[in-house]
């Protein structure tokens, strides 16, 4: 950005979950929720008769699904409980590969195996599952013009399958909010005492009140999701005949039912 254009610098940190911004705002690292996950993309060059659904099959302590990408690839990951007493072993990929086809030997289904052995190594990765709750203030996510979002802001486990459309959702928000900021006669139809208490301030200040106003609005969902994911992980953990008792199947995709609002326009 060009230092003499007047113009105030905004930075957002959309850098994941182990987020240098985050850590640069003060806010807590992710914390371990006891579950490990081994993802991988399975490769039939001749193509696959999976179909197209996705499927979830598991155990207690265990469960696995796959995911057909294209006719000729399978995402699949496997995800199992550890004692979070238990230090972190690194692993080789043939290591990683051979505790993910024994943990799921006991799954009536070949999906899974035929997955991970059609699985090159260098398509196979093994993490431990992080979430944080943000039980505190919304205001400890900025520190003057500078924030977080996506997985930086909400790290989620990956449970419901929410994390990379939350960060979407972010993104829209934001950009929402800093517009109206950054163009305050744009709310000039709006003769609410906030809105010209808001055009009354400079930019920075504007953008400041940009960004808290941004968490104080997105919190609510975040937690929701981030609380939520950790449950049906738990769920899980205690057996997938639980499932249909833990969850309503009826209002299981609720959350996915969310609408960003009205995106402003530029005139040209």
């Amino acid at each position: 950005m060009n230092e003499n254009c007047g113009c105030q610098q905004v930075v957002v940190g959309f850098d994941g979950t182990s987020s240098i911004v985050g850590s640069w705002i003060g806010l807590e690292k992710p914390k371990a929720i006891g579950e490990i996950e081994t993802r991988g993309m399975a490769v039939f060059p001749d193509g696959h008769d999976f179909g197209e659904a996705w499927r979830t099959y598991g155990r207690p302590g265990v469960r696995t699904s796959v995911a057909p990408m294209t006719s000729t690839t399978v995402f699949w990951f496997v995800a199992f409980a550890y004692d979070l007493s238990e230090d972190w072993r690194e692993m080789t990929p043939e290591e990683i590969k051979r505790e993910a086809l024994d943990l799921t030997k006991d799954i009536q289904t070949p999906f899974p195996h035929l997955c991970i052995n059609n699985t090159p190594l260098e398509n196979i990765t093994k993490n431990r599952l992080r979430h944080r709750l943000n039980t505190r203030p919304t205001e400890s996510q900025v520190a003057g013009n500078v924030t977080v979002a996506g997985d930086a802001s909400h790290p989620t486990s990956p449970n419901l399958g929410q994390g990379g459309g939350m960060a979407l959702e972010d993104g829209i928000v934001l950009a929402r909010k800093l517009h109206q900021a950054l163009n305050p006669g744009s709310q000039q139809h709006d003769p609410s005492p906030e809105t010209e208490s808001s055009q009354a301030l400079s930019e920075s200040e504007r953008i400041h009140k940009a960004l808290l106003d941004f968490h104080a609005e997105r919190h609510a969902r975040t937690y929701a999701i981030t609380h939520q994911a950790f449950t049906v992980k738990q769920i899980w953990e205690k057996g997938p005949d639980l499932v249909p008792k833990g969850i309503q199947a009826r209002n299981f995709l609720d959350h996915t039912l969310f609408d960003v609002g009205k995106l402003p326009t530029i005139a040209r």
